[in-house]
């Protein structure tokens, strides 16, 4: 396992796989079957879009949406695709990794930091793996993804530190001095690895009119 909890691999998914999903995603935003629950939500929602066409409501596993096969085909292509399998081994020094879920995003949401562990992990903890994919370049002003480093590697509890500001905790900077913010601010085509034990999240956008897109999925290893 990678000792800072998270490792960029660059220039995975090839560029035309990744233009095909935007094109089906673009045609995903325009119909009227599509239906689908958003991150962190319990009911079924329609696109919502924002002036510029973006969509500001994720799509979680999108992977399995039964109505649009074209669209899911080609989020498949990239999560299953075999560069992904090869970084994970690396990652985790495992040969093979189950799929777990996946979500789309059009526009960054904003994302409280948290650690994956808190809401799905494996038994033991800490070998769940989370994958963020850029499907186009990202810079500050589009609200990038974010992790923490130089961070005891274990779960803590959500009330240990103000996960809201937790750079203001005066808990969590004593007790981890050295800690350093990693803002993942790839090009296209590159992609994040990291355990289920490392505290992550996501920026707004500081120009509302930026997009983010990008995928996210958990995978987690099987021993052989």
């Amino acid at each position: 396992m990678n000792n800072q909890g998270f490792k960029v691999y660059r220039d995975v998914i090839p560029s035309d796989l990744i233009d095909q999903l935007l094109y089906e995603h673009k045609k995903f935003k325009r119909s009227r079957l599509s239906v689908f629950r958003a991150q962190g939500t319990t009911k079924f929602e329609f696109p919502l879009l924002d002036k510029n066409n973006n969509q500001i409501n994720s799509i979680q596993n999108p992977h399995l949406l039964g109505f649009h096969p074209k669209f899911r085909k080609q989020i498949e292509e990239i999560i299953f695709h075999s560069n992904v399998s090869k970084c994970l081994s690396d990652f985790s020094g495992q040969n093979i990794h189950t799929h777990f879920q996946s979500m789309l995003f059009d526009k960054s949401t904003g994302t409280k930091l948290h650690q994956d562990t808190w809401y799905l992990d494996t038994s033991p903890p800490g070998n769940l793996l989370g994958v963020w994919f850029a499907l186009e370049d990202i810079d500050e002003e589009s609200g990038p993804f974010c992790l923490y480093s130089n961070v005891e590697h274990k779960r803590f509890e959500q009330e240990d530190y103000d996960f809201e500001d937790i750079e203001r905790d005066k808990r969590f900077t004593d007790q981890f001095p050295n800690f350093k913010r990693f803002d993942f601010m790839p090009k296209k085509g590159d992609l994040l690895v990291w355990n289920s034990f490392v505290i992550h999240g996501a920026h707004l956008p500081k120009n509302d009119s930026k997009t983010r897109k990008s995928l996210t999925s958990h995978f987690y290893p099987i021993s052989s």
